[in-house]
């Protein structure tokens, strides 16, 4: 399976996709923003799709903040 994924192209829509998934497992497992400075992380996932570049930690906050911005819309609608 991740051959089949390497092999299909990367694009931005992908690759935000991707930053998207990996802010909601910081957040979901309370890992701490540096987390993307660990070499064995990045090497890993450069493993998994070479492609996949790491966003630094300003892009990174603002996907946290993004995220807020979206919970907080849904929570409200709900309640």
């Amino acid at each position: 399976m991740l051959e089949m994924q390497n092999q299909q192209r990367w694009t931005e829509t992908r690759q935000l996709v991707a930053n998207r998934k990996l802010t909601k497992w910081i957040l979901h497992s309370t890992k701490p923003i540096n987390t993307l400075d660990d070499t064995t992380f990045e090497d890993f996932l450069n493993y998994l799709n070479p492609n996949y570049k790491l966003p630094n930690e300003k892009n990174l906050k603002l996907l946290i903040h993004q995220a807020y911005d979206w919970t907080e819309g849904s929570m409200k609608k709900l309640l």
